[in-house]
């Protein structure tokens, strides 16, 4: 029978790998795919530990679906596949039943991050090449490089400036859904025996109710 500290080992493990793949995503912009195969284990491990409930029908249709719809994402060019294969392991722990949660939650992070990413530009082009600029610029080419590692630095760093949410890191946006549905579902509480909560629109309005 594992101890909490066997659960607690797990649970680090699942937060440095999003921490992980946060830090690839953001500085090269890719996710390797050793990161997406340890997530996928931290979830065999936690299930096997009776720390998450595994229903093989919600778990692996949330990570069936949630593959499907990354991959088209990915086919029409709006995540990179590192993205998309991480968004499918993080899957596995919300289960189908709060796929949207984690869908929705990653969604208003990645806008957040895009956003960070395109004012971090337009502050550089009003008030000069400065961190910020440099950082988003060398995000985007990045991204550019990754499909074309032929081109030259300048036409990569030409190319980032004219598309600006060229190489968005959405591996950070995933991260925080998974941690935000986390959160909001149980999935990582040190409690053997309680299942997954399942969360729906009631659940949110009344958090946004509840007096402080």
């Amino acid at each position: 029978m594992p101890t909490d500290v066997d659960v607690t080992l797990a649970l680090v493990v699942f937060g440095a790998l999003l921490l992980t793949a946060c830090v690839y995503d953001v500085l090269w912009r890719r996710i390797p795919n050793w990161v997406v195969a340890l997530l996928i284990v931290a979830y065999a491990g936690l299930a096997g530990a009776h720390q998450l409930p595994f229903d093989a029908a919600m778990n692996l249709g949330g990570f069936a679906v949630a593959f499907v719809g990354a991959f088209v994402l990915w086919k029409l060019k709006v995540i990179g596949g590192g993205d998309a294969k991480m968004f499918a392991a993080t899957a596995l722990f919300a289960g189908l039943q709060n796929l949207w949660l984690l869908f929705a939650a990653t969604a208003i992070a990645g806008g957040v991050v895009a956003l960070v990413v395109i004012a971090l530009r337009a502050r550089s082009r009003i008030a000069g090449q400065g961190l910020g600029g440099l950082v988003a610029d060398g995000v985007s080419a990045a991204a550019v490089a990754s499909e074309r590692p032929d081109l030259p630095v300048r036409t990569l760093l030409k190319q980032a400036r004219e598309n600006p949410t060229k190489g968005v890191p959405y591996g950070v946006a995933i991260a925080v859904g998974a941690l935000v549905t986390a959160q909001m579902t149980g999935y990582l509480e040190l409690h053997h025996g309680h299942g997954v909560r399942h969360v729906d629109a009631r659940d949110l309005s009344d958090l946004v109710r509840k007096p402080k």
